[in-house]
């Protein structure tokens, strides 16, 4: 590939552009001597405009003056490498005729390969004599053909990394499309041509919503990947990623990425689309949770029975224990306590992954729900010798939700800032309205986290390598549990922590017009 050269900088470009202005004519053309390019004093030479230049041949100018010797001469010594310079009789577009003095160079690669040709042109009317016109046109070839040269490397080096990163985007097995800020599809790899079943270069430069038919067909919910587009667009600054189903040409569950491109100004050009075929990741995960839920299932029966029986005996209805055989029996219970408990997570995770978990909304009044679950838990806090404070007004407005899962959210805060705050912290409870969200707040005073650990927190699993933290013990899933039932209540959840000063956990939830 060829390297962009170092001298090539915004000077040049500048020095160009000035140049091109002071010179009669330019005109530039590929290898095959296919005009790519005039600037305006071309145009009033010849009277042809850019537009109608541009995919003509430069003998499009022929007067019919010159003999074929006089063509194959300049031919064979420009393709030969060298300079061709000359007086030349060539016809303007209105059929006039006139002498112009040309001097014709190639433009080369590194390797020597010619792949354009730069042609100056001075009107002989505007000088005395033609000494004068050679001089000042040799002047500035010698300045001009060096920068043009060296656009011409830049340029053959871009068309390079442009035919490279062509090549790595199509050889990808994801779908990749390029939208303009218009709606364009600007670009799109092979791939999006076979997973919804388009010729790419038919539908290339098309309004994205003009095929709003074919999406119906491709897309199980078609209003849902204009939303995603939409939103996508719209934002200009954010990472989108969702999940549809495609159901035809044939069913797949795709994973659509979305970000924003922009120039080296930050100036916001279009969006970059990328579709991931996750159908066999799903089905692995369904078939994982499937697995946990069939185990789950069947671990709860015969610890049903064990901590049924074991309680039985701690209550003393099958006989008196020695002291050695009631602790015995304790351990027992507390171990199988904390199976039944993890067994109960991986069911609701598993159920939550399946979609299985419908909401059962009504109106719910928060104080009543962060006020039970603080009953529930209090003899474990007052035996901690924790301190407790509850600043949660009976007068905030309610909110629209599952009681039974908001209350295992909170329970599940509260739970954490019990388990990791040493005796004699304190944990804080509040809640405010604000901006028509209610947000709940949950702070202790203990062993806190770091960045890192804040940034993995809601991850299913994860556990702090804090040896304070696995002491506690816990299975990893509590706070994707919560962090998961928030976000089907339309709210979000957050956390602030310090090592060794304590976090606090902020749920905040929508208040639904109809009860603010």
């Amino acid at each position: 590939m060829i390297n962009r050269p170092s001298a090539f900088i915004r000077e040049e470009w500048e020095k160009i552009y000035s140049l091109v202005l002071e010179i009669n004519g330019i005109m530039v053309t590929d290898s095959n001597g296919v005009i790519i390019w005039v600037n305006d004093a071309f145009t009033r030479i010849t009277g042809y405009t850019s537009e109608e230049a541009i995919g003509n041949k430069a003998s499009l100018l022929k007067s019919g003056y010159h003999d074929s010797i006089f063509y194959k001469i300049l031919w064979d010594t420009i393709t030969s490498g060298e300079v061709w310079s000359g007086v030349m009789t060539n016809r303007r577009k209105d059929g006039s005729y006139y002498k112009e003095l040309m001097s014709i160079a190639p433009l080369k690669t590194e390797e020597g390969s010619v792949t354009r040709y730069i042609a100056m042109k001075k009107d002989v009317r505007d000088f005395h004599n033609l000494g004068d016109a050679e001089r000042q046109l040799s002047t500035e070839f010698d300045r001009v053909v060096p920068l043009m040269t060296e656009l011409n490397d830049v340029n053959t080096a871009l068309e390079q990394a442009k035919s490279e990163t062509n090549a790595m985007l199509n050889a990808t097995s994801e779908a990749i499309m390029l939208l303009s800020i218009d709606d364009r599809m600007l670009w799109l790899n092979k791939a999006f041509g076979r997973f919804f079943s388009l010729i790419t270069q038919d539908v290339t430069d098309d309004f994205f919503h003009n095929l709003k038919s074919h999406w119906d067909r491709v897309f199980e919910d078609s209003s849902k990947i204009m939303h995603i587009v939409n939103s996508a667009t719209e934002s200009q600054v954010s990472e989108y990623r969702e999940a549809v189903s495609q159901i035809w040409p044939q069913k797949r569950e795709l994973e659509v990425y979305s970000a924003p491109v922009k120039d080296a100004n930050e100036k916001y050009l279009g969006q970059l689309f990328v579709f991931r075929d996750v159908t066999r990741e799903r089905a692995v995960e369904r078939m994982k949770s499937e697995f946990v839920s069939l185990v789950s299932h069947e671990f709860r029966t015969p610890l049903t029975s064990i901590c049924g029986y074991t309680e039985i005996m701690l209550e003393g209805d099958v006989g008196e224990f020695t002291d050695e055989q009631t602790e015995l029996l304790k351990t027992i219970q507390r171990n199988a306590n904390n199976l039944t408990e993890i067994i109960g997570s991986l069911l609701v995770v598993s159920r939550l992954e399946a979609g299985a978990i419908k909401l059962n909304l009504s109106v719910i009044e928060i104080h009543e729900i962060i006020d039970n679950t603080v009953e529930l838990l209090r003899p474990q806090i007052e035996a901690k010798k924790l301190k407790l404070k509850v600043s949660v007004h009976p007068d905030l407005p309610p909110v629209e939700g599952d009681s039974q899962w908001i209350n295992q959210i909170i329970l599940n805060l509260l739970s954490n800032a019990y388990k990791y705050t040493h005796s004699g912290g304190t944990i804080d409870i509040s809640a405010n309205e604000e901006d028509n969200f209610l947000f709940i707040r949950i702070t202790d005073s203990g062993i806190g986290m770091s960045t890192d650990e804040q940034e993995k927190l809601f991850t299913k699993f994860f556990r702090a390598e804090n040896p304070e933290t696995i002491k506690a013990g816990g299975t990893g899933l509590g706070l994707w549990i919560s962090r998961s039932l928030v976000e089907m209540h339309g709210g979000e959840i957050m956390v602030m922590s310090q090592p060794g000063k304590g976090s606090t956990f902020t749920i905040k939830l929508p208040i639904t017009n109809k009860y603010s």
